[in-house]
């Protein structure tokens, strides 16, 4: 399970890959504007002639619409409360001028991996049980 939930975000990952432009500044990662520079140390606003924006710092989350792909969405609503304690996490690292890329992309796969190995261990122990207690039953009425 793990394994499957790892594949999903890179996939995901690597579907974003190309919408990372711009400015360089935010990274979608599917519909989620993940912040470089949550503390704008840096000046965005020069010029990118050869990407058809006059001036980057036009270019900000909220003017730009991102719809979610069937792997994002699948992928978000089946580790939802790892994404929901990432989402804290990554909010609180900014807090402190650590880009939301960077903290995002060490923490989200660790947490899907401990969220999807967890569901397979209550998975795998349930149907452990059920079926020992199926063996049980039935020995009780062969006996």
């Amino acid at each position: 399970m793990p394994a499957a939930g790892l594949l999903l975000f890179s996939v995901v990952t690597y579907q974003s890959a190309p919408g990372y432009r711009s400015c360089y500044r935010y990274f979608w990662w599917s519909s989620t504007a993940l912040d470089s520079d949550p503390l704008a140390r840096k000046d965005w606003g020069h010029p990118r002639p050869q990407l058809g924006a006059e001036h980057c710092d036009q270019w900000d989350p909220g003017s730009i619409l991102v719809r979610q792909g069937r792997v994002s969405q699948v992928l978000t609503l089946s580790a939802f409360p790892a994404f929901l304690l990432g989402w804290f996490i990554v909010d609180d690292f900014s807090i402190w001028g650590i880009s939301q890329l960077t903290s995002f992309m060490i923490v989200m796969p660790l947490l899907i991996g401990a969220w999807f190995y967890l569901v397979g261990w209550l998975i795998e122990r349930w149907t452990h049980k059920r079926a020992a207690a199926t063996a049980i039953a039935s020995s009780r009425t062969v006996g």
